[in-house]
């Protein structure tokens, strides 16, 4: 069997919002908000959930929401499994 595990907890802002979610959720969780060198879209905020990657991401479309990322070593087979499970694909 493939493996699978939670990785990543992202909090999706309007290009608008980021700054101001970048104070918010900074001063909220008493963390330091960090950009990603080389992926200007991400912003970690260091250490609010230890042993997960916990970032805000500028999307350009859409309204605000959180989603969660999904590591695995086969990304057919988890994508069936979880659309079995009742998950809806939104995109890769």
């Amino acid at each position: 069997m493939h493996r699978s595990r939670l990785s990543t907890i992202l909090i999706d802002v309007p290009s608008a919002d980021v700054a101001a979610a970048r104070q918010f959720w900074s001063a909220a969780l008493g963390v330091e908000a960090r950009p990603v060198p080389g992926e200007e879209q991400y912003t970690t905020l260091v250490d609010a959930v230890p042993g997960l990657v916990t970032a805000i991401q500028e999307i350009h479309d859409g309204a605000p929401r959180f989603h969660v990322d999904i590591e695995t070593d086969d990304v057919a087979a988890e994508t069936a499994r979880l659309t079995r499970l009742g998950a809806a694909e939104i995109g890769r």
